[in-house]
């Protein structure tokens, strides 16, 4: 069976929200371990531990929001090039692989 969705018909608001919904989910699973690990490491360890887990915590969520919106933004733009033009997709990828590496 084959799935298809026709994002050129229909609401905008429904489409954006039903792509960007992955995204939103993975980063409410990040907080919610980020608060777990917060909670055990205050316990068991203490306050140098909890501090440090609360000090590197933004910054690992920081750079895995911006990864994964980097993924879903490349999705997208290889997405365009996927059925109508082979050189601009093989350009599209080798930039984003190009360009993330670096």
């Amino acid at each position: 069976m084959i799935l298809s969705n026709d994002l050129t018909e229909g609401s905008i608001h429904r489409h954006l929200l039903a792509f960007a919904f992955p995204l939103i989910i993975s980063n409410i699973m990040q907080a919610l371990y980020n608060a777990v690990d917060m909670y055990f490491t205050g316990k068991f360890i203490g306050t140098a531990g909890l501090t440090g887990v609360s000090v590197s915590g933004p910054i690992i969520n920081v750079l895995l929001m911006f990864v994964s919106g980097f993924g879903v933004g490349i999705s997208v733009v290889v997405a365009k090039y996927a059925s109508t033009d082979e050189g601009r997709l093989k350009t599209a990828a080798n930039t984003a692989i190009e360009k993330g590496c670096r």
